[in-house]
């Protein structure tokens, strides 16, 4: 039992010194700066899956219907069905570098996006004969 409080105290007190330390000390970041996805039409975006690569730019995956923009780049669906964007975003620019649409007449899906070196690759499902990527 001994011990047992012994450590409670030996927490509190380095709970206290941090404290003290802490205090009065002001903390401030600069807020970030963002640029969204937007989308034009109907629909709902989504962002299903997000990888990275070695050097930090960011790779969303998700679904669209209508038209999408990522900053200056615009992509449409194929008959205003659900299809599938991917977009590659540079965090030290600031902005999408580019975007790439999977469309199809039917429904398209993505349930994984991995990134390996140069390479991007896109798992998931359509249910239409043909799958346009562009």
């Amino acid at each position: 039992m001994k011990k047992l409080i012994t450590n409670a105290r030996l927490l509190l007190g380095l709970l206290s010194a941090c404290v003290l330390l802490l205090n009065g000390r002001e903390v401030a970041a600069q807020p970030p700066t963002w640029q969204l996805a937007t989308i034009i039409g109907q629909g709902v975006p989504s962002v299903d899956r997000m990888a990275t690569d070695a050097v930090g730019n960011l790779y969303l995956a998700g679904t669209f219907t209508g038209t999408a923009r990522f900053g200056s780049l615009v992509l449409s669906t194929a008959a205003n069905s659900g299809d599938v964007y991917i977009a590659k975003w540079n965090p030290g620019s600031n902005q999408f570098l580019w975007a790439k649409a999977l469309t199809s007449a039917g429904y398209t899906t993505v349930t994984n996006v991995v990134v390996e070196g140069n390479n991007v690759y896109v798992a998931g499902s359509f249910d239409a004969p043909v799958l346009n990527c562009g």
